[in-house]
């Protein structure tokens, strides 16, 4: 017998020792691309394979190659309470970071609408046109002489002054202004959290699949706890 078939029958043997083994073709079933062999895990219909050159994901029930859990919305496939569970970790991981970087966000939104932007305009008002005082005075010239220095910072630091109450009515008038971009901050952080809220309480296609899993849990609880008695 030549040695490429002896292996071939060898290859076949040990596979079939390890089919029946787990069971057979009850318990067992392969990979639809590599044909590696998985055994059911209650709770997961949704699997992927193992083999990191593969890594198919496929439906238990039907064997088939799915791309995602949304095979099992609209199929006659149930998703098991496992893949809920792990479908939903990432979306409930994301609500949980998110709230938490709003909580720290928020306070810090508000002084920055509320008292940031204010304090900024007060002394942002006289210094742009101190800045356009010292720019105009050096247009046209290279350097300016000591009496001309000295007539320039006069300029500038009597206008600063002037101009200093003028900011700070600016400023004031401000706070209306940063109270309004701080309310659609809010509103934009809300909004921005309303479609993954909306997954993980069962809007849409999940929340047949939320049920299906949770009736799925239940009955495997149920046989456990017949087999215990």
């Amino acid at each position: 017998m030549p040695l490429d078939h002896r292996q071939w029958l060898q290859y076949y043997h040990n596979k079939d020792n390890i089919y029946y083994a787990l069971g057979g073709n009850e318990f067992v079933k392969q990979c639809p691309l590599c044909k590696s062999m998985y055994t059911e895990k209650s709770g997961c219909n949704f699997v992927t394979c193992a083999n990191l050159r593969c890594r198919t994901q496929f439906c238990w029930e039907c064997n088939a190659p799915i791309k995602d859990i949304s095979h099992f919305a609209g199929s006659k496939c149930h998703v098991g309470y496992e893949d809920i569970i792990r479908s939903l970790f990432y979306i409930k991981a994301a609500i949980d970071i998110k709230a938490f970087a709003v909580a720290l966000a928020i306070p810090l939104a508000l002084f920055s609408f509320m008292c940031g932007l204010p304090i900024f305009i007060v002394f942002a008002f006289p210094s742009l046109l101190v800045q356009r005082i010292y720019k105009s005075a050096t247009r046209n010239t290279d350097s300016l002489t000591l009496p001309e220095w000295g007539l320039l910072l006069f300029k500038m630091i009597s206008l600063w002054i002037v101009a200093l109450p003028v900011g700070l009515l600016m400023g004031i008038n401000s706070i209306f202004t940063g109270f309004v971009m701080f309310i659609l901050y809010i509103i934009l952080e809300e909004y921005d959290k309303i479609l993954p809220m909306a997954q993980r309480f069962g809007i849409g296609p999940f929340k047949q699949m939320l049920k299906d899993g949770k009736e799925a849990k239940k009955r495997r609880e149920k046989h456990l706890d017949e087999h215990k008695s």
